[in-house]
């Protein structure tokens, strides 16, 4: 793409940015704007996050730093390699359901719906901030272990946050969100799915971690063996940036009355002791009439 067009696209996307619209009127009047008027646009669009947003990686592990029970696995920032085949649901006829996956285990029963944390997922490190009401992405891989028949079916998930590492008494932050995505797959064969999960709001994070549960929707009433792979790099959970708290107004109040204090007296003690060296006896005694007076 040549430079001229680079420029016209770039100038054209700021009328469909709301919040820009004061800003970039100067911008786009015509096509034929300077290099620097299309930095500064640039630079404005850059600043104020609307143009971009931000995420974070998050990597499905088969680690246990965080909590000390066998079932919650890390979600981490840094990128594992080694896969982990260990998290399985194995049913035989009548297979129609839900079924969770639990780290490390193999799994024969349908899940029973809870608004509770089942004590089986992955968790995040404690976090403080806010985290926007912004799409949550969980890409994830499985495999069909079962050598004669296909597996059939959608996968969930669902999110929550709370304060203990073994997310007891943690608050749901979504409901079982399903994938748009029917998949179909074949004996001995591996599927991935990438879906997008909706924070129905902001929600504020104080030292908490957030739990991701993940389970498999079997749609064919049919045997099936489903491995549910953790400890890749596309194996992960991108949710967009926690959004640090603002200064308290306590902070601030502390912080004028501080700074206040110490310029006042700082310059009453530098003007007295100049005016008394420089100026002469007569011109001191006008300089305090005047100063008492104001």
């Amino acid at each position: 793409m040549g430079y001229k067009k680079f420029v016209t696209n770039t100038l054209e996307l700021c009328f469909q940015i709301k919040t820009f619209s004061f800003f970039a009127a100067p911008f786009c009047e015509s096509k034929k704007n300077t290099k620097s008027k299309f930095v500064t646009l640039f630079f404005l669009l850059l600043c104020s996050g609307t143009a971009w947003s931000q995420t974070t990686t998050y990597y499905l592990t088969d680690s246990t730093s965080y909590s000390s029970s066998a079932t919650i696995w890390d979600l981490s920032t840094s990128s594992p390699s080694s896969p982990d085949n260990n998290s399985d649901i194995n049913v035989t006829l009548g297979a129609t359901g839900v079924y969770q996956f639990i780290p490390g285990k193999n799994i024969t029963s349908t899940y029973s719906a809870s608004n509770n944390f089942t004590g089986g997922g992955w968790e995040t490190g404690a976090l403080t901030g806010t985290l926007p009401a912004s799409p949550c992405t969980l890409n994830v891989k499985l495999i069909n272990g079962n050598g004669l028949l296909s597996l059939a079916g959608n996968m969930q998930a669902r999110l929550l946050a709370g304060t203990n590492t073994n997310g007891s008494n943690a608050t749901t932050i979504t409901n079982w969100i399903s994938s748009p995505n029917s998949l179909n797959v074949a004996a001995n064969q591996t599927a991935t799915d990438s879906f997008a999960m909706s924070l129905p709001s902001s929600t504020a994070l104080i030292n908490e971690h957030l739990f991701l549960e993940v389970a498999w929707n079997s749609t064919d009433s049919l045997a099936f063996s489903v491995t549910f792979v953790s400890n890749e790099s596309t194996e992960n959970f991108v949710i967009p940036d926690i959004v640090p708290f603002t200064s308290t107004p306590t902070n601030s109040a502390t912080n004028t009355a501080t700074n206040t204090a110490t310029n006042t007296a700082t310059q009453t003690a530098t003007n007295t002791a100049t005016n008394s060296s420089t100026n002469t006896p007569t011109t001191t005694a006008t300089n305090t009439a005047t100063n008492t007076s104001t």
